[in-house]
């Protein structure tokens, strides 16, 4: 190349990214390298440079050429440099070489992990001077795309999202964990809950959800609740018929050091309706006589508080990336379940008096009594007859509750504009990776993966660079504290890239750009810019972007060929110009709406050469263009081309419409907050309902 423009950094905008993941073809070896091992273009990668000066060529390896190497580590590149007359000297980046008496030598460089150019500067004998810029992908490994990004996403709900401290209200709306949990614990008046189905299937031998193992049991059991002088007086039997769970219900849900979470629950106002039956006599030798007026029947309702204390629950993830929920094994001795607060109600009672008043009144006493026997450690006998049935029915329930609770991320297909106007089809895939429970809240690891065609023609690839990932579980201290890799935005980065996106025709004047772009050295006014018709726009490489620990996230184009038609007239274009050039544009984040934007954006570094000769006023104007065109595929790449950040999220699903929730209900991250840290992005906010579908 003939000429180029070099310009310093001076003050960085910051740099925010969303991320999805994408797929190249299968890499050489595998997903991830260990030793050197280069990927590149066709060896004619570029315009050879013409005109009076030496002519330069980057040899091997060829410019576009993806390297696996340590930051560091020695980087040989062969270079030809040949001229009609004699080469005066000759520099790579500022170091001086002398070829040998063909014109080759060999530059080293030391490697960094992202875009690495070299720049290739020679002057024959007659003082005429070329250019050549050769620009390079070095990582130490690189990720497969056709692969799944293991643990590439984590959602934490903070204790307050778990549990808000309202007793599980949700008729304000869902706004933690424990809404979604109490909502189906206790259903509505037209579709029970888990309770009330729970009760049923202690009680009921007709459900058809009941365990057939299970022992047959009733309320009370035909036996003697009165004796005098030694002799029976009342006995009666209570059937169960079936039950309303009236509420009010309250509940909470805590993490636990042990990696449970620790469930508590009152559900006041449980109604058994019953059907009594039994005998009484008025003296210990007397005929027995029916509990039940003539005419009347046993019909009636038992009506308590049923609390379950300090039930653990373990949540995992199975085999196939699916969430289970399972009762902590063994029960902890906290756990308890007590019958309180009883009332009974019989109207077909006998009312005749005897000697323990009305016998209505006796009876209901001694059904109350037995409902809120107690043994001598003060725990409920009844309470503690349903106990394992309550433990494993709850735990299995809950379990179900949690493992048709879905992930929403991003659609498992959409289309991706490209730069040319077109579109690219685009795949998504997401499993859980783990769970993690401590006391200070519940973390969510999934896995991710993204799908899309390669264009004809397109690059050789090693993969996705893989630069360390120092990134801590989220800090967020309230709410919701979401992780998404930086994996993730190179891979849909690359996946853009090489699906051809990144490639085509670009009309300066159609850019929407702001009024004005910092550079180094210079600001541009993009309305100010003398710019052509259309530039052609091609990579050898794809974007890198780096978030880095002050908040900022940067972008590196490298190996981008540029191509200014001929355009008879213009004072800079007349002839056209064909180059190649490389930068670096820094941004940060800001939320709009529920996805980030990538914006202000700043080109920090920007090196380009031309084949055509090039004097000062013109190669700044070349120069200017150029820092738009970085600004437009930077944004282009991160906000139109790139879809919205993957977070976890929560979704109800038809299953649970039984329970009385509503399907499709999507909880998530609401106003969130968006940073760039070493390593993610990090995305907090308030645990809430995203949307009522997805």
């Amino acid at each position: 190349m003939r000429r180029r423009d070099i310009v310093a950094v001076i003050g960085g905008l910051l740099l925010v990214t969303t991320a999805c993941d994408e797929a190249p073809p299968p890499l050489d070896g595998g997903g991830t390298d260990a030793g050197p091992h280069d990927a590149g273009p066709a060896p004619d990668s570029g315009p050879a440079p013409t005109g009076s000066g030496p002519t330069i060529r980057c040899v091997s390896p060829a410019p576009g050429t993806m390297i696996t190497a340590e930051p560091g580590d020695p980087i040989s590149i062969e270079v030809l440099v040949v001229d009609e007359g004699a080469v005066d000297r000759v520099s790579v980046n500022g170091t001086s070489y002398t070829p040998s008496r063909v014109g080759l030598f060999d530059a080293v460089v030391s490697a960094r992990v992202g875009v690495n150019d070299v720049l290739v500067e020679a002057t024959n004998v007659s003082g005429q001077t070329s250019e050549e810029l050769c620009s390079y992908l070095i990582s130490p490994s690189w990720h497969d795309p056709d692969r799944t990004i293991d643990r590439s996403i984590s959602m934490r709900l903070t204790p307050d999202a778990i549990d808000d401290g309202d007793g599980g209200d949700s008729t304000g709306g869902l706004d933690s964990l424990i809404d979604v949990f109490n909502a189906a614990l206790a259903g509505t008046p037209s579709s029970p809950g888990l309770v009330g189905r729970l009760l049923s299937r202690n009680y009921d031998s007709s459900d058809p959800t009941r365990d057939p193992t299970w022992p047959d049991r009733d309320i009370k059991s035909l036996g003697c609740d009165y004796t005098f002088a030694g002799q029976c007086m009342i006995r009666t039997q209570i059937d169960y018929v079936s039950n309303e769970t009236l509420g009010p219900f309250t509940s909470s849900l805590t993490p636990t050091s042990t990696g449970d979470l620790r469930f508590t629950g009152t559900f006041e106002n449980v109604v058994f309706h019953t059907l009594i039956s039994g005998q009484w006599r008025d003296t210990p030798t007397g005929s027995w006589m029916d509990i039940i007026r003539a005419g009347e029947t046993g019909d009636g309702t038992i009506t308590a508080d049923v609390q379950i204390q300090n039930l653990d629950i373990r949540v995992s993830t199975n085999a196939s990336g699916e969430i289970e929920a399972r009762v902590a094994s063994p029960l902890p001795a906290e756990f308890r379940v007590d019958i309180t607060m009883v009332t009974a109600d019989y109207p077909g009672l006998v009312t005749t008096v005897t000697p323990l008043g009305p016998l209505d009144d006796a009876v209901e006493t001694v059904v109350e009594a037995h409902m809120t026997r107690t043994d001598a450690m003060g725990r409920s006998v009844l309470g503690l007859e349903i106990r394992e049935f309550l433990a494993a029915y709850l735990g299995e329930l809950l379990g179900a509750l949690v493992s048709t609770i879905g992930v929403r991320t991003l659609p498992s297909a959409f289309d991706v504009p490209t730069l040319a106007g077109g579109t690219t089809p685009f795949s998504f895939w997401s499993s859980y990776s783990d769970v993690q429970i401590d006391p200070g809240g519940m973390t969510f690891v999934m896995s991710t993966g993204y799908g899309a065609p390669t264009a004809r023609g397109a690059p050789a690839s090693l993969g996705v660079i893989l630069a360390s990932d120092t990134s801590a579980p989220s800090a967020a201290a309230t709410g919701v504290g979401n992780l998404v890799s930086s994996t993730i935005v190179n891979t849909v980065l690359h996946r853009e890239w090489q699906s051809g996106g990144l490639s085509g025709i670009v009309a300066p004047s159609m850019i929407a750009a702001p009024s004005m772009i910092v550079a180094p050295d210079m600001i541009v006014a993009p309305s100010m810019i003398v710019a052509p018709d259309m530039v052609q726009i091609d990579a050898s490489l794809p974007p890198v972007a780096t978030t880095q620990s002050d908040g900022s996230v940067a972008i590196e184009l490298g190996g981008v060929s540029f191509r200014v038609p001929p355009m008879p007239g213009s004072p800079v274009y007349e002839n056209g110009i064909t180059g190649r050039m490389s930068a670096t544009t820094v941004g940060r984040v800001t939320t709009s709406g529920s996805d980030p934007t990538f914006g202000d954006v700043a080109v920090s570094r920007l090196v380009f050469t031309t084949e055509e000769p090039l004097d000062g006023p013109n190669r700044a104007r070349v120069g200017e263009l150029l820092v738009l065109i970085a600004w437009h595929l930077t944004s282009f790449a991160l906000n139109d081309g790139g879809p919205a950040l993957p977070l976890g999220s929560l979704q109800t699903t038809a299953e649970l419409e039984d329970y009385g929730l509503t399907s499709g209900t999507v909880l998530g991250t609401i106003t969130p907050n968006v940073r760039a840290i070493e390593g993610s992005l990090a995305v907090d906010g308030v645990f809430g309902i995203v949307a009522p579908s997805m």
